[in-house]
């Protein structure tokens, strides 16, 4: 019990470094991005589900570095981190691996569904999909 709390721990803790990371830089990028008509660019994946998991793929034509998966809601849904994926690259992620930073409990395919699926954060806008 106390491994799974430690994993808990460590995935909000890396889930927020990320968010983190995606906000740092140069101090005054967030001013330019308030005046700038254009938003973040989006990841432009292309995913996949099956009954156990989601194959994603960068399809947008930049790669990609650590970002955020989260399952049925980008705040408060299930969340998993993507690792660094490179332009026309593939993922696998299966759907347990995604934990619910606020309880710590797995994402269960035999009891829930994928409603929706958010992919962004470190320098990338959020894209949700429907599957």
């Amino acid at each position: 019990m106390k491994e799974f709390l430690a994993l808990v721990l460590i995935l909000g803790l890396i889930a927020f470094c990320v968010h983190l990371a995606g906000e740092s830089g140069n101090p005054n990028s967030k001013i330019e991005n308030q005046k700038s008509a254009s938003p973040l660019p989006l990841p432009g994946a292309k995913i996949g589900c099956d009954d156990t998991g989601l194959n994603i793929q960068n399809a947008g034509g930049r790669d990609w570095p650590m970002l955020e998966l989260s399952l049925n809601d980008r705040i408060i849904g299930y969340h998993c981190l993507l690792p660094p994926t490179a332009a026309g690259a593939g993922r696998r992620v299966e759907l347990r691996d995604c934990v619910k930073i606020s309880t710590g409990e797995r994402f269960d395919p035999r009891r829930l569904a994928v409603l929706q699926v958010w992919i962004g954060g470190n320098g990338f806008d959020y894209e949700k999909f429907e599957p």
